[in-house]
């Protein structure tokens, strides 16, 4: 073979294995060097949001997928943009490192892009659509230096949000809510599902909707949520939450407050069935 024809071979060979790496619909991520992108164990939410902002800003593509098994060692939020499926497989987990000691309220592991600051509810604006969310792990991490139940380590904390859904999730260890849905001014008409999930030892309400309408909350496992309620709707009414399974595992000392909290001051609760 001559030089020329043995450069052509090399370049056909570079152009498929891009094509090969980058077909759409999905972008993969992984801590093996098989992904797209690959995470090397620190500071892993880089490469993931590269990942996330690939997705975004090509038309093409609509999944971010985390390969396992692998645990993908955060110590910034992941953000997701509108429009996305985030995914991975069971083995896979997201995890804040151990003693990250943040000590930030209101900072998610996965939030959405462009936040505007870490609050309670949300600002005005920060909106999100359209969002998928289910396969892999979400893990708070050990020895956080943050009290549960403080507002410090939500694990995923979505605000303004339309169309999201959470579900076939495994949740673990955060310092205050699991899944956080928010905008707090009973407008928004969310059309969110939260279903099939596990989640266990959250420091606060494993699931908390905040001035939203309009949102299902079914078929998940809560076991042990430290200082707060399995789930709970504060200024919202048109929901429907059914055939969840809320205690204390029989393996672990008993925590926790209500298992359904419903609370309203402002705003009347409508149209909501149990």
């Amino acid at each position: 073979m001559n030089k020329n024809n043995l450069i052509l071979v090399v370049l056909f060979l570079l152009i498929t294995v891009y094509i090969k790496a980058q077909t759409p619909p999905i972008v993969y991520v992984a801590g093996d060097g098989t992904g797209d992108f690959n995470c090397d164990g620190t500071s892993d939410q880089v490469e993931i949001n590269q990942a996330l902002d690939y997705v975004a800003t090509h038309t093409d593509f609509t999944t971010v997928y985390l390969k396992g098994a692998n645990t993908f060692e955060i110590d910034d939020p992941v953000l997701v943009s509108s429009n996305t499926i985030f995914t991975g497989d069971s083995t896979a987990t997201i995890k804040l490192k151990d003693n990250a000691a943040w000590w930030t309220q209101n900072k998610p592991l996965i939030t959405q892009t462009g936040r505007l600051g870490w609050d309670r509810y949300g600002i005005d604006g920060e909106i999100i659509s359209n969002v998928e969310i289910y396969g892999f792990r979400i893990d708070g991490g050990l020895f956080q230096e943050e009290p549960s139940g403080s507002e410090y380590n939500t694990l995923i904390h979505f605000t303004y949000p339309h169309n999201v859904n959470i579900h076939d999730m495994y949740f673990q260890y955060g310092q205050w809510d699991a899944i956080r849905l928010s905008s707090f001014d009973n407008t928004t008409h969310t059309d969110c599902h939260i279903y099939n999930n596990k989640i266990f030892a959250c420091g606060h309400d494993a699931v908390s909707f905040v001035g939203v309408r309009f949102f299902e909350v079914y078929a998940n496992e809560i076991y042990k949520t430290r200082t707060n309620s399995g789930i709970r709707i504060t200024e919202c009414d048109s929901a429907y939450i059914h055939n969840n399974i809320i205690g204390n595992s029989l393996s672990t000392s008993a925590s926790g407050n209500a298992g359904i909290q419903i609370q309203n001051e402002v705003y009347p609760l409508n149209y909501t069935e149990i």
